[in-house]
């Protein structure tokens, strides 16, 4: 045999054995985040951290949903990202989850935290864009395809501050009206809502007229950039919809930086 086919053995040998080894690590070596009894899947930096950071990322809004979600209570959790807090929800105040989550990788990753935790049928995610109207277009993501980042807009490339962005990549989406899923879908209305959609959330709320005059719907947790005219309207619309503010709930980082959450009760 001439040296040059060995060294084609070796160099295909050589590849296959790396491959095998490869995703062998990955398929049974995969890092699985544990942290207050929830488990994250940990394959990308971004989703680790988000798990491990569970209860001190955003304090405020744990402390929320301990105090106001109760036994079966039916939470929807807009702009999932990777399941946080519809992990946290289901496992520690036993709500049924409808977790909504456009960006395609952390769609995954939600998926993957739901099997890991065995909350099929607890947990149910939609790879859709809550809108104020029910459309076909693009979210645009700042920083291409990343499991685990945030700041992906639906249709307008704006961000947070509502401010022109390229983006790096545009994904297909399909949008729809929370007024649309509940009522012409036959879904079943939240008792609670939460809001964290990088600078979409007044086009949400335009579009969940019906939902918010619901009795059906208790309480309401809402990310607000409190350097936009556009978002202090939206806390109007909620206030003109029998809603008011609790306070007590505090993140001082993010509010440093002008990002609250604002957390609202029915009169």
């Amino acid at each position: 045999m001439s040296n040059s086919i060995k060294q084609i053995i070796k160099n295909i040998l050589k590849i296959f054995f790396t491959k095998k080894i490869f995703f062998s690590i990955q398929n049974n070596f995969t890092p699985i985040v544990q942290n207050f009894g929830i488990k994250f899947y940990g394959l990308f930096l971004i989703p680790y951290n988000r798990g491990e950071t569970l209860l001190s990322k955003e304090p405020d809004m744990i402390a929320f949903i301990e105090d106001y979600v109760k036994d079966n209570d039916i939470y929807y959790d807009i702009g999932a990202n990777i399941g946080v807090f519809s992990m946290y929800s289901a496992i520690k105040k036993n709500a049924n989850v409808f977790a909504f989550e456009p960006e395609s990788s952390n769609y995954f990753m939600l998926n993957k935290n739901i099997s890991l935790n065995d909350l099929q049928g607890k947990v149910i995610a939609f790879n859709i864009a809550i809108n104020n109207i029910d459309e076909f277009s693009f979210l645009n993501l700042k920083e291409n395809i990343i499991p685990g980042k945030s700041g992906n807009t639906f249709k307008e490339e704006l961000n947070e501050d509502h401010e022109h962005f390229t983006p790096h990549f545009k994904q297909g989406v399909f949008g729809i009206s929370l007024d649309n899923f509940v009522y012409k879908y036959n879904n079943p209305c939240p008792n609670h809502i939460k809001i964290d959609v990088d600078g979409n959330e007044y086009k949400v709320i335009n579009g969940m007229k019906r939902v918010l005059n619901d009795s059906n719907l208790k309480t309401l947790a809402i990310e607000i950039n409190t350097r936009t005219k556009r978002d202090a309207d939206v806390l109007k619309v909620i206030k003109d919809c029998n809603f008011i503010k609790v306070d007590g709930y505090q993140n001082t980082k993010y509010e440093q930086i002008g990002i609250i959450n604002y957390f609202f009760k029915k009169k």
